[in-house]
């Protein structure tokens, strides 16, 4: 799983905020049965617990545990 590759290195490197695109979650179909959703939503959930900065979305998201912001509000 990428994600969590990306996770454990995001624990070891100490970031000061962390952005995150293309993560907008499955409500059906192949990876939704699958249990990505599941799994991936599982990784948030552990990967905000053991840090202090926000995880945030910059697009669209199913994911309760990423913060949405408008990636148009970045390009201010």
């Amino acid at each position: 799983n990428h994600l969590a590759n990306c996770a454990n290195l995001i624990l070891h490197s100490n970031p000061e905020k962390i952005e995150i695109v293309g993560y907008d979650g499955y409500d059906s179909g192949l990876y939704f049965d699958n249990g990505l959703y599941d799994i991936n939503n599982k990784i948030f959930t552990e990967l905000s617990s053991q840090l202090t900065v926000e995880l945030v979305s910059l697009t669209p998201t199913r994911y309760d545990k990423l913060n949405e912001l408008s990636i148009i509000y970045k390009l201010n």
